[in-house]
């Protein structure tokens, strides 16, 4: 496995036009099925991407021997409750937008002559 800098990744990210550029990854660096899964995570297509409940699953299944079980319980649940936190304050924003549109084209409507 290549290891970049963080920089060195963000000017690979920046400049990357038709491929979207993804480090390479060694067959015998990890198991073949964190492999498939972290290639899933890059795919292009947002429907194709597992979500958290299938990462939660496969990393579970993939740890169930290890005894660092519990950190890596607590990070995946932390990940889960930040993007549920993520999506409800989108939702509300979101909402909260759509209600000062309509409040503003009311003033226009009202400013406008008939």
């Amino acid at each position: 496995m290549f290891f970049f800098s963080i920089p060195e990744i963000v000017d690979n990210v920046k400049n990357s036009q038709k491929n979207p550029f993804r480090p390479h990854l060694e067959k015998d660096s990890c198991d073949e099925e964190v492999i498939h899964m972290i290639k899933k995570c890059w795919t292009e297509d947002p429907t194709e991407r597992p979500d958290f409940q299938a990462l939660k699953s496969i990393i579970r299944r993939l740890n169930k021997d290890n005894d660092s079980g519990n950190i890596l319980d607590n990070l995946l649940s932390r990940m889960e409750q930040y993007a549920n936190n993520l999506e409800a304050l989108v939702e509300e924003r979101t909402a909260d937008y759509l209600e000062e549109k309509r409040k503003a084209e009311d003033l226009l409507y009202q400013l406008l002559p008939k």
